[in-house]
């Protein structure tokens, strides 16, 4: 995880290794009061907290310090994709549900099913995909508000993976490659991509006004722009594109 040009935090499965440019600054590991050797996840809060998601536990650290670790309470025994709000909650997700941590250490479990491998997002609230062998429910958390929100408006689609807020909306990457923009919550606009090589999406990054939307090996890159300029033309709720966008392919 990269906090600035010179300094970075690398997760590997045998610790913590801060580095800054050009030298290795300290190694972390369980000996050194990590909850664990292995890493499988960062998170950096905005009060600069960095969550160390490792199996079963997780580590809370600032300016090299370890402030808390925990290890127990997690519903699922791998923290690797986690997210955080202003109000100082911290969000955990696994493949059992998701776990939430509030600013004064209470740990609260959310669902015990399947969930994607991918939490929304958006400020201070987070879409959660939850799924069975039938079915597919897409749920909204809200900073400060313990019970989520089910979104049915979001039930034809795929679970997400992914999300951003660019051009005044918020904008949702599912699995199957759709690209989903949303007003006040609803969805106004679909885009799929034409000549996609990749059979399930991972990822949706967000600079320099170009959607990345990533998986398995490539990479795909979508103007903003475009995407705006479909939605004022198309007045119904999918805007498909037709020709084909830039391909990135990584080794």
């Amino acid at each position: 995880m990269l906090v600035d040009t010179a300094e970075l935090w690398v997760g590997t499965d045998l610790g913590l290794y801060h580095l800054r440019r050009p030298e290795l600054v300290k190694q972390y590991t369980d000996k050194d009061g990590l909850g664990g050797k292995k890493v499988a996840g960062l998170h950096l809060c905005e009060d600069g907290t960095l969550v160390v998601g490792g199996s079963g536990n997780f580590t809370l650290m600032k300016n090299g310090e370890i402030l808390e670790v925990v290890k127990k309470g997690l519903i699922d025994k791998t923290a690797s994709d986690i997210a955080s709000f202003s109000n100082g909650e911290i969000w955990f997700r696994g493949y059992k549900g998701t776990t939430r941590r509030a600013p004064d250490g209470t740990l609260t479990k959310y669902f015990k099913t399947n969930m994607l491998a991918g939490q929304c997002p958006h400020g201070d609230r987070m879409i959660v995909s939850e799924y069975d062998e039938w079915d597919m429910r897409h749920w909204c958390f809200k900073a400060g508000i313990d019970d989520p929100v089910e979104m049915p408006q979001l039930g034809p689609f795929a679970g997400f993976i992914g999300s951003a807020q660019a051009g005044g909306y918020d904008w949702l990457l599912s699995t199957a490659g759709e690209l989903l923009a949303l007003k006040s919550g609803e969805p106004i606009g679909q885009f799929v991509l034409g000549n996609s090589e990749i059979s399930e999406f991972g990822q949706l990054s967000y600079a320099n006004e170009i959607f990345w939307l990533s998986g398995r090996g490539y990479s795909y890159g979508v103007q903003l722009s475009d995407c705006i300029a479909a939605l004022r033309k198309e007045p119904d709720n999918a805007a498909f594109l037709e020709s084909p966008l830039p391909l990135f392919q990584f080794p």
